[in-house]
């Protein structure tokens, strides 16, 4: 990745600069690492369901959200 750093007047990196194509590259891969922890979440809450951990939302609040 090549990534240029900007400096305010002091000489502490203020800001990052990457390319367009690595910027979408990162957008996409974020999107996929939230979808998946997202599934992930919601395996284990069906899971805590079924052994009867956790209480099955009632249809309408499901609605609701």
């Amino acid at each position: 990745m090549n990534v240029q750093y900007l400096s305010n007047e002091e000489g502490k990196r203020v800001a990052v600069q990457i390319s367009m194509e690595e910027w979408e590259d990162m957008q996409i891969r974020l999107k996929k690492s939230s979808f998946l922890d997202s599934f992930t979440q919601a395996v284990k809450e069906l899971k805590m369901m079924r052994d009867g951990k956790l209480s099955k939302p009632d249809i309408n609040d499901l609605f609701n959200d």
